[in-house]
């Protein structure tokens, strides 16, 4: 046997010895069970990840490596030669939800995605109530339309295999991924009809997509990487070893005193790691 041919032998034990420690010491119950899943739930204000601005009652992250959300940045800049830290920490106004943070379901259909913050409603019951909304001007009542909506179903979960989302059409992605694939250029040409909420969605037909090519468009899928969000680390797609020495390593420096880390650096290592196939990041 070569040399060559040993060496992979031996690098291979070597890989599934360590990963079925690694297996171990996660499943222990001394592992904080935060860092079990293939995608990663920092709590808001977690004393080593916290990613949550300091203002009190404020939701929106932070920007960047402060400890302030981009508003809140702003307005301390403009504020910190009349005011203690503190007292603005305390005092600031709140300024609102910013982007969103996570997925929220349609208040009307529990397997459609909301479209819009304040409304909660999926794209088919959004436009429903603009259009009630424009047909009795004032007289429009939100709680009386609303009461007369039925549930529509969803369309599954977001074809970009890395996805947690629910899809938003019957493309399959999910809204940002449906963004990226539009700004990426559409690999596949992957397309629904026009009008194909009324043509086919409202009359109850299945709504067809069209493809250049449909194995271009799978493929974008399976590599896309996943959205980036605030307090999330998704480690969907990597290697078993390297997804565990990821979860380990964030755990065991949660238990230190060490300098804070990234969540986005974090999720970069990873997207890096899926995008060339390492098995580990050492």
């Amino acid at each position: 046997m070569t040399e060559t041919a040993l060496t992979s032998v031996r690098d291979a034990r070597e890989g599934r010895d360590r990963f079925e420690i690694m297996t171990a010491l996660i499943n222990s119950p001394s592992f904080d069970p935060v860092f079990r899943s293939e995608i990663v739930e920092i709590p808001p204000d977690h004393p080593v990840y916290r990613w949550i601005c300091l203002v009190t009652d404020c939701e929106r992250p932070r920007a960047g490596r402060g400890d302030l959300c981009g508003a809140h940045e702003v307005a301390w800049r403009r504020l910190r030669a009349e005011q203690s830290r503190a007292d603005f920490l305390r005092t600031a106004d709140l300024v609102g939800h910013g982007e969103e943070l996570r997925e929220r379901r349609c208040r009307l259909c529990p397997e459609r995605p909301s479209r819009q913050l304040t409304l909660e409603l999926c794209h088919h019951h959004q436009f429903s109530w603009y259009h009630y909304r424009d047909r009795h001007g004032d007289a429009a009542d939100f709680d009386t339309w609303l009461a007369k909506q039925l549930p529509r179903p969803g369309y599954g979960r977001c074809k970009a295999v890395v996805c947690p989302g629910r899809a938003e059409s019957p493309l399959g992605l999910c809204y940002r991924h449906h963004r990226r694939y539009r700004r990426e250029g559409r690999p596949g040409g992957a397309v629904l009809p026009t009008q194909w909420g009324n043509r086919y969605e409202r009359v109850g037909s299945p709504v067809p997509v069209a493809y250049d090519n449909e194995s271009d468009f799978r493929r974008w899928c399976s590599r896309t990487a996943p959205i980036s969000r605030p307090g999330q680390i998704n480690l969907r797609g990597l290697h078993p070893l390297l997804r565990a020495e990821i979860q380990w390593g964030l755990f065991v420096h949660a238990r230190g005193s060490g300098r804070r880390w990234e969540l986005t650096q974090i999720q970069s290592l990873a997207d890096y790691c899926r995008d060339h196939g390492f098995h580990s990041p050492t």
